[in-house]
């Protein structure tokens, strides 16, 4: 869960300032209009391409945790069925 945190949080901070870069260039706007566009353009893809990896990797990092949880489910019943087998073991003796 820490690098899941981590993980938002690195993205947010580059949304955030990939958000900023694109304020600053519109008050620049007055004076060259094209320039400013084809920036914001540019910001615009690379906010929707971080956005667009970022619900990449939760997925992932969702697909990762539902499997170790189905791994360590498996190993407590394992581990269960051992104790429950030794316990018939010994009430055998």
């Amino acid at each position: 869960m820490l690098k899941r945190g981590s993980l938002l949080g690195s993205a947010s901070l580059a949304v955030l300032l990939a958000a900023g870069l694109a304020g600053q260039a519109q008050a620049a706007a007055k004076h060259h209009h094209h320039v400013v566009a084809e920036r914001v353009a540019d910001e615009d893809a690379k906010i929707d391409s971080l956005t667009a990896t970022v619900s990449d990797l939760e997925n992932r990092l969702n697909d990762a945790t539902a499997a170790v949880q189905q791994a360590n489910a498996a190993a407590q019943a394992a581990s269960a069925k051992a104790d429950q087998a030794e316990a018939d073991e010994q009430a055998m003796r």
